[in-house]
């Protein structure tokens, strides 16, 4: 009996961990800024049951990857060296679209171990007590 309770109660916290994870925001981005960073750290993403990608949009600088550093920095012929700048336009709406992605993946699959644990207890609880009516009747 005690073990049943255990798994509902686990159950119920794997179900409403999962259901909050889906309903709450989103955010993507490097998390950090270098020392001439143009890109915001952060960017709202929405939440995974409801994505809103304009501010990743809005802050995806279109055009290559990588660009050239502001003026006033040397350029350096070849490959760049570890001391040189460059500012990288990060792609906000594809991280978007991967944190999205993972959320759901976690969230979904959290919810549905939940579900299952509180059916299969539930179904158990229903079974065990049909026998044991059934051994009394007879």
């Amino acid at each position: 009996m005690v073990m049943r309770w255990a798994i509902v109660v686990v159950g119920v916290l794997a179900l409403v961990t999962g259901v909050a994870g889906l309903l709450s925001p989103v955010s993507a981005g490097p998390g950090h800024r270098g020392p001439v960073s143009v890109e915001p750290a952060q960017v709202r993403c929405g939440s995974a049951v409801a994505p809103d990608l304009s501010a990743a949009r809005a802050a995806t600088v279109q055009g290559g990857k990588n660009t050239p550093s502001p003026a006033g920095v040397p350029e350096t012929p070849g490959m760049a060296e570890p001391h040189d700048d460059i500012i990288v336009n990060t792609d906000y709406v594809e991280l978007c679209h991967k944190e999205l992605t993972d959320r759901r993946i976690w969230t979904i699959v959290l919810s549905g171990v939940g579900a299952v644990a509180i059916l299969g207890i539930g179904l158990s609880a229903v079974l065990s007590r049909r026998s044991r009516s059934r051994a009394a009747g007879s």
